[in-house]
């Protein structure tokens, strides 16, 4: 599943842009160009996610808007020049687990069709909608 978090670059214009994930504190690189800065931090994220898969810890669903503005503060308080970016990441996998769920038929109908045309699967779907619900009503 891929999924998109905001990353926030600082220092742009410097020698160093230090880029920060308001989502996974500690999850931190640098870089000196806009576009390094922008790989490193797939780069950081994807490995990050990966860690936290294998340790079975929960992966965030994304957006978490009052880290982010206090994130932006603290930057913008220590005079850096700062930019948000959206990287996007494999989320990983990690080990699946069967399940019987029980849904009204014409739900169940307009989720197959969904994921028919989006070249989804019904889990697929199902686990990308969740983590969207939940990250939209923390």
């Amino acid at each position: 599943m891929r999924k998109n978090y905001p990353a926030v670059l600082a220092g742009i214009g410097t020698d160093q842009i230090d880029v920060a994930f308001p989502d996974f504190p500690g999850c931190v690189t640098v870089a000196k160009t806009i576009e390094e800065a922008h790989t490193r931090a797939s780069e950081v994220l994807s490995f990050h996610l990966q860690s936290m898969v294998e340790d079975g810890d929960p992966i965030p669903g994304g957006g978490d808007e009052k880290a982010l503005l206090e994130m932006l503060k603290d930057y913008e308080g220590e005079g850096y020049r700062v930019v948000i970016a959206s990287v996007e990441v494999e989320i990983p996998g990690g080990q699946t687990k069967r399940i019987n769920i029980t849904l009204p038929e014409y739900v169940l109908n307009a989720l197959d069709q969904w994921a028919k045309t989006h070249g989804q699967s019904r889990s697929g779907l199902l686990a990308s909608a969740t983590m969207d619900y939940i990250s939209r009503h923390r």
